[in-house]
């Protein structure tokens, strides 16, 4: 066998699609999801064996037996891919390193606390599935993989890196999200094949100046870490598309190097304490998206807004801008009718004591900014859901006190940490069905999972309460992390809808940087906030077994899993392309 990037199917592909499952409860299918699990976790398409109750947070699997792992070894022999997620694994079974050729490796979402050094005997491995573990350290052999191209240890306990991962000289894919990282490896600039790069939800307060040295870099995800600065090399990266900084705090500014990255399309430096942006950014020639809302901007660089400018989308809620910056923002709105300007209540009511009453044009897209963070709470009334001319909307600023609607929506962010749910939400809003909702947007920029395992939740759970109280009914919409987000406020929803949600932590590959009791207790919270649902708690998952084991412990009566034919944790996109997202969201929406 050939050491070389297999072309079989990846993970998540779609599968044919067919008419969805739902069930109810606990009368979940046993052949869809398995037993409902009561003490024990439920014995899941036999992959692996249940055994009796896990200490809290723990993986609570026996490791596969000998005879299924002799079997998954043969197949792998011949095929050169072998899976061993989900098994409840606390070592690399020895017998993996005997297959030489083995060209795909997945271990993910298990208990593994150490990669043997034997990992060099794998030299054809273009792709390494380690996310979901307990890995605190990686051995140095890893580094002589040079075949290797994808490389996934994303929701572990990682603290350092191997000091030659640069060596990697092949590597495409390196996804280290949510793990306890302090600081990079000065050779990690050697990445020069590297496409993307996921660092979000670390705890990074610097970055090495080589990684200017990621000339082929696309996408760069750094949200959610300590950042205190970022590197002027960082503007040397011309072929980045995507950088994602929101959720770093102590940021506090930008270089003007950033004027290098002439690729860059999307950008993000929200809830990053920024109180100057350079002109070099906002002038690039393909930026489309820029979001700044929840800094300390004052005033913005005469480059904002230029006539000719390629801004589509401009996010500045919740930022002190001063009276005639928001008069050249409102001005500049007018004449480019192809830009949508975010602005909150706060800010134009500060614009129209300072310069007048003028006419909002209908391109600024009006908010309120219910708490000042963090996150992102970001009420948008339906008059601007639905289009309605300014002129004829309930003003927020004169003072009335209650909603002009009478259900809310809350849509989670997931751990992108940006607002989701915007272009569904529009298109619900066109519905002649759908009465009037109003949308409250909630992000955790840090990637924290609304802190459903600390104290931290009540910064999230207090505006909920606040907002919610204005309401008859409350829908709680959320997709991944912010599926868990929804799970977790459901005591204050009469309706919940969540996608794809992570709920048991331990098992969970898709998760942030946190002990076991902190996952413990983020599942216990869910657990009772659903039970004190008002109304019905719709979750929805495909066949990806992952997803699938996570819903698992939701067999209150209350609870109606969706089991949808789509073999991907983005089942929430696919929905959306076939037209079914919107019907859901809709059907949410109707009166008990």
């Amino acid at each position: 066998m050939r050491c070389q990037l297999a072309s079989s199917q990846q993970p998540g592909r779609l599968t044919r699609r067919l008419k969805h499952t739902t069930q109810r409860g606990n009368a979940v299918s046993p052949n869809i999801l398995g037993p409902q699990r009561r003490t024990d976790p439920p014995n899941l398409h036999q992959r692996c064996n249940s055994v009796g109750a896990a200490a809290p947070g723990q993986v609570a699997w026996e490791p596969i037996t000998p005879k299924q792992l002799a079997l998954k070894l043969g197949v792998a022999a011949s095929t050169g891919k072998l899976d061993l997620s989900g098994c409840g694994l606390r070592h690399v079974p020895p017998e993996v390193f005997d297959i030489t050729d083995l060209e795909e490796l997945s271990l993910a979402g298990n208990g593994i606390e150490e990669l043997p050094e034997a990992i060099a005997s794998l030299p054809c491995l273009t792709k390494l599935q380690l996310a979901g573990n307990e890995f605190r350290r990686l051995p140095a052999a890893l580094t002589t993989l040079q075949d290797l191209r994808g490389l996934w240890l994303h929701g572990n306990a990682l603290e350092t890196l191997p000091e030659d991962l640069g060596a990697l000289a092949a590597l495409e894919l390196l996804s280290l999200a949510g793990n306890a990282l302090g600081m990079l490896p000065w050779s990690v600039g050697d990445l020069h094949a590297l496409r993307e790069l996921n660092l979000a939800g670390n705890a990074l307060t610097a970055l090495p100046g080589s990684i200017g040295g990621l000339r082929g870099l696309q996408t760069l995800s750094l949200l959610g870490n300590r950042l205190e600065a970022v590197p002027e090399t960082l503007g040397a990266l011309g072929a980045l598309r995507e950088l994602w900084l929101q959720g770093n705090p102590g940021l506090g500014a930008l270089p003007e190097e950033l004027g290098g990255l002439t690729a860059l399309t999307h950008a993000s430096a929200a809830d990053c304490g920024l109180a100057r942006v350079p002109g070099s950014l906002l002038a690039l020639p393909r930026l489309r998206t820029l979001s700044l809302y929840g800094n300390r901007l004052a005033t913005l660089p005469a480059e904002a807004l230029q006539q000719g400018t390629s801004l589509r989308r401009l996010w500045l809620e919740g930022n002190p801008l001063d009276a005639g910056t928001l008069a050249s923002l409102i001005a500049g709105a007018r004449m480019s009718q192809d830009v949508t300007v975010g602005l909150d209540e706060s800010q134009l009511q500060h614009a129209a004591a300072s310069e007048g009453a003028v006419p909002i044009p209908a391109n600024v897209q009006r908010s309120e900014i219910l708490a000042p963070g963090p996150g992102l709470f970001k009420l948008v009334r339906w008059a601007g859901l639905a289009g309605i001319p300014a002129a004829a909307r309930p003003s927020a600023t004169q003072g009335a006190p209650l909603a002009a609607a009478e259900t809310l929506l809350v849509a989670f962010g997931s751990a992108p940490g940006v607002p989701n749910w915007a272009g569904a939400l529009k298109k619900v809003a066109a519905r002649p069905e759908v009465a009037p909702f109003d949308v409250l947007f909630v992000v955790d920029a840090a990637r924290a999972w609304y802190h459903g395992g600390d104290a931290g939740i009540e910064e999230y759970a207090g505006p909920l309460r606040q907002a919610a109280s204005c309401y008859r009914q409350v829908v709680l919409l959320g997709d991944s992390m912010g599926g868990t987000a929804a799970l977790l406020f459901a005591g204050q929803a009469t309706k919940v809808v969540a996608f794809c949600p992570q709920v048991d932590l331990a098992r969970s590959a898709i998760r942030p940087a946190g002990p076991a009791p902190w996952r413990a207790a983020l599942q216990r919270r869910v657990e009772e906030s659903v039970a004190a649902c008002r109304g019905v708690v719709d979750v929805h998952v495909g066949t990806w077994e992952h997803d699938q084991e996570q819903v698992q412990g939701l067999g209150t009566g209350s609870v109606v899993v969706h089991v949808h034919p789509v073999n991907s944790h983005r089942l929430s996109a696919e929905l959306a392309r076939s037209g079914e997202l919107e019907v859901i969201i809709a059907g949410s929406l109707m009166p008990a």
